[in-house]
């Protein structure tokens, strides 16, 4: 997966809250997916509604799977 856009902004800046950190310069909550398996990650964006903002280690977006297919699928329904 390639993020085309990757954001600039520091995360270990941002303010905590219940679902992440708030980055107050787009004003939305960036998730920590570092953290997290692949099926946890699955649940987290197909039950999102709208654009999902993601912290993500490297391993995890050079990974080509099955992951990779259903997050280009997800983004496909969503635009």
């Amino acid at each position: 997966m390639k993020i085309e856009k990757p954001c600039t902004e520091n995360f270990s800046g941002m303010t905590k809250n219940n679902s992440g950190r708030h980055c107050s310069s787009c004003n939305k909550t960036v998730v920590d997916f570092t953290k997290m398996s692949t099926n946890e990650i699955k649940n987290q964006l197909s039950s999102a509604t709208g654009e999902v903002c993601g912290r993500f280690k490297s391993l995890q977006l050079e990974q080509k799977n099955s992951f990779e297919r259903f997050v280009f699928s997800l983004h496909e329904k969503i635009t």
